[in-house]
């Protein structure tokens, strides 16, 4: 039908019209490519400070920093590290005053308290400083349920982690669990606490929402400078 015979037509004309193109690139960039290197299956992280570029990646048996540098972004070093303490999940790499900073979150048991602990990675000698323990509550916090193997289940992501523009001021906010489950009776209380440049606590407070649950999200949070 005449119908028919049109949008035959107007497939065909589309099809010549996208064949036709050509893919073009700006001229202000150039686009090379590096020598190929070993690849580390893991939870990846990538910062870059002026002219080089760190990777972190997280494994099972440890966590590896890898240096690139140069036009080609060609691999120069790489150092491997023991992992982390068992059942501890990353909250966070950032890149904070100057260095790479790794912060991940770790229940104790035997005391019944969530810990959020850092430490930071200098780019250039890709030294790993401190450990430092940033907080600790024995209050239940929210977080999502993740399998983390073969039917074994951990709370995740409890802990969220945002800095300031400069990247010099640290703040780790979370949401507890309420005493009351339905949502109607209870109110959030959401945890602050905020870090200097040194990683040390400025000020904390837990702070009540001013609405019930069902009525009111904390979607975001920040610092104003």
């Amino acid at each position: 039908t005449l119908m028919k015979n049109s949008f035959f037509l107007l497939l065909l004309l589309f099809s010549n019209l996208v064949w036709s193109q050509e893919v073009k690139t700006s001229k202000d960039f150039k686009i090379v490519h590096a020598t190929p290197y070993e690849v580390i299956d893991g939870t990846k992280y990538y910062m870059t400070f002026d002219d080089v570029v760190v990777s972190l990646k997280f494994t099972r048996k440890g966590f590896h920093i890898q240096k690139f540098e140069g036009d080609k972004v060609a691999l120069k070093s790489r150092k491997d590290y023991p992992a982390l303490p068992n059942g501890a999940s990353v909250s966070a790499v950032i890149p904070f005053n100057g260095k790479a900073l790794v912060i991940y979150e770790l229940y104790d048991k035997s005391n019944t308290s969530e810990q959020v602990f850092a430490f930071d990675i200098d780019p250039i000698t890709m030294k790993v400083g401190k450990t430092i323990k940033l907080l600790s509550t024995k209050k239940k916090v929210r977080g999502s349920t993740a399998m983390t193997g073969f039917y074994k289940f951990q709370k995740l992501n409890k802990f969220h982690v945002s800095t300031n523009f400069d990247n010099n001021i640290l703040m780790i906010n979370y949401s507890l669990v309420p005493e009351i489950k339905k949502d109607k009776n209870s109110k959030e209380i959401v945890g602050f606490h905020v870090f200097d440049e040194t990683l040390k606590k400025v000020w904390s407070q837990e702070l009540q929402m001013p609405e019930f649950e069902n009525r009111l999200d904390v979607s975001q949070s920040c610092i104003d400078k």
